[in-house]
């Protein structure tokens, strides 16, 4: 399987892409960390980027094992996880499965492992973004708070057309909106850095307060200024300083 990669450094990251990105998607944040001390691999996901024509079941857990098999093939045993959105609850799904493995996390912006209290109407749009250009404009638009021209959103918008199939798209909401495996995370001590949005108007502070954080004991959270759910393109040098500090292992613990 291959995967965007970057970095030829001793600390091994894999980063786990959301629901409207590809690998490729972490580029505009991973070209400001340390490429010696960096090896930064992004696979990306049935159905998408360069895997957009393998099929699959289009779940959490599908993921979760395809990226253990990434990471075999690499021949690491322990590495870390940057997980975006949608990615940050694979992030959390692999942690439950093989914790052994993952040494930390960076969850930016995530889907928590508790399903999300959708109303009816909201998810529709959600499910209609699948194969309708406007409705995913509208949720990636509002989702950064509205603050960026239409041109920012419809490169985005654009981006995510191009490296997904609708299928695939419409699948996998169904496994991150409603999966809960919070039972299995519960208590583990991984540490876990959650990074949310100042903009983001869905998954808030307040939200990860209640969902995701107490599943936790060794969580923490960083509130980042001055962007929404997609700060892997809104403040993209801001998040990589937030990621090497967590995880340089110079300057961290691991």
């Amino acid at each position: 399987m291959t995967a965007w990669t970057q970095g030829h450094g001793p600390a091994r990251v894999m980063g786990l892409h959301g629901w409207f990105g590809t690998g490729q998607s972490f580029g505009d944040t991973v070209q400001w960390l340390d490429q010696d001390v960096y090896t930064f691999v992004a696979p990306d996901y049935r159905g998408y980027g360069t895997r957009k024509d393998v099929p699959g079941k289009y779940t959490v857990e599908e993921i979760a094992s395809d990226m253990f098999d990434v990471a075999d093939s690499l021949g690491w045993d322990t590495f870390d996880l940057v997980g975006h959105s949608m990615g940050g609850k694979v992030a959390q799904r692999m942690l439950a499965g093989q914790p052994a493995r993952v040494r930390k996390v960076v969850a930016v912006t995530p889907v928590p492992p508790v399903p999300l209290p959708f109303d009816e109407q909201t998810f529709q749009v959600f499910r209609g973004a699948a194969r309708d250009p406007q409705l995913r404009a509208a949720i990636i638009g509002g989702s950064m708070g509205d603050a960026h021209c239409a041109s920012v959103t419809g490169r985005l918008v654009a981006q995510s057309l191009s490296g997904s199939r609708a299928e695939a798209v419409a699948g996998y909401l169904e496994s991150w909106a409603g999966d809960d495996f919070s039972a299995q995370v519960a208590g583990q001590a991984a540490p876990i850095l959650v990074l949310v949005g100042e903009r983001d108007n869905a998954l808030t502070a307040e939200v990860m307060r209640q969902a995701l954080l107490p599943f936790y004991p060794n969580a923490q959270m960083t509130v980042l200024p001055s962007c929404g759910h997609y700060p892997i393109h809104e403040t993209p040098a801001a998040l990589a300083t937030a990621i090497d500090a967590f995880l340089n292992p110079a300057t961290s613990e691991r």
